[in-house]
């Protein structure tokens, strides 16, 4: 039988992290620990991680793409 000491055990003593908000991206949680963009769009604020897969999928959920030939 093992017993383990709590003294050495990090899981007790970590507290979970806070949830900021939800990133306009990707759709996952931003965490207290994270970087992120907080932006104003249309009068209601938006969090953005802060990466180029997360901004690049802000940008072309609210976008039309076009072709420069028309």
């Amino acid at each position: 039988m093992s017993v383990e000491n709590p003294m050495v055990i990090d899981s007790l003593w970590r507290k979970e992290p806070k949830v900021i908000g939800e990133c306009g991206g990707c759709g996952q949680s931003i965490y207290s620990f994270e970087d992120f963009y907080d932006m104003q769009d249309q009068e209601e604020t938006v969090f953005i991680h802060q990466s180029s897969e997360c901004c690049l999928q802000y940008v072309a959920d609210r976008s039309l793409c076009r072709n420069g030939k028309e």
